[in-house]
């Protein structure tokens, strides 16, 4: 089985809100942190967002899911030809 072109630039996904609310989480808690904690703290950022994503209220999240939608439209206009194609 030939192998495919694995040079082409990938296009990345558009972000969700629970995305972009988990990036914001984690530049809170690494302002002010050295730099050799910052991978440490990568797992801690995760549980700890998600934890606060489930007991968000309505207001947060909805702040989240309107940044998301032009997150959203910013992907469309710059891959117009962007098909989410899942592995199977």
């Amino acid at each position: 089985r030939p192998k495919k072109n694995r040079n082409r630039q990938k296009i990345p996904r558009p972000q969700n809100p629970f995305v972009i609310f988990r990036r914001d989480a984690q530049a809170k808690m690494e302002a002010g942190i050295e730099s050799e904690m910052k991978e440490s703290m990568l797992a801690l950022v995760s549980k700890t967002a998600g934890k606060d994503w489930k007991t968000a209220d309505a207001e947060v999240k909805n702040v989240f899911n309107y940044l998301a939608t032009l997150a959203k439209k910013v992907h469309e206009k710059t891959y117009p030809d962007y098909v989410y194609k899942p592995r199977k």
